[in-house]
């Protein structure tokens, strides 16, 4: 049973020592290519997210911030679900909070592998009972001492069912 952004895994269950938690997991830049709409970076650190939007010739045209919480929920006899949510989102640039999120809390399931971080959203805040299910693909932002990504697709890692 979850009862907020500070809820813990339903079995009391703590990770062992030296272990990263799942907020470790997550931190740093993470991309979503939009094709020749743009690109999206999320910089996840300290609990805090930024996401910002940019046009294909690299403006920044949106961004907005939250303040994040991530749970494992553990329940007995079933995997693992990971829980992404976030609540105070201000808007920092453009008048929109950008996209995906237009409210200013919620949360969605996701998984991360270490390169990519795959949100499962339906009803993502208060406001979106009624919301299309999408799968949102980011990819971890390459930095120097990363080996270079080289994507497949120009096509957005955005899916809707």
């Amino acid at each position: 049973m979850l009862i907020g952004c500070g809820a813990q895994p339903t079995t009391g269950i703590q990770p062992p020592t030296g272990q990263q938690t799942e907020l470790e997991k997550i931190q740093g830049t993470w991309r979503l290519d939009l094709g020749k709409r743009g690109y999206v970076l999320k910089e996840i650190s300290s609990g805090r997210e930024v996401v910002s939007h940019y046009d294909r010739k690299g403006r920044l045209t949106a961004q907005h911030s939250a303040a994040i919480d991530v749970i494992r929920v553990s329940p007995e006899s079933a995997p693992a679900v990971r829980v992404f949510s976030f609540k105070e989102l201000q808007v920092t640039s453009g008048s929109q909070p950008a996209w995906p999120h237009d409210q200013t809390k919620g949360h969605y399931i996701y998984t991360c592998d270490g390169n990519r971080f795959v949100e499962y959203q339906w009803s993502v805040g208060e406001l979106h009972v009624n919301a299309k299910p999408r799968v949102v693909v980011w990819r971890r932002e390459v930095t120097s001492a990363q080996p270079v990504y080289s994507p497949t697709t120009t096509q957005p890692d955005i899916y809707r069912f």
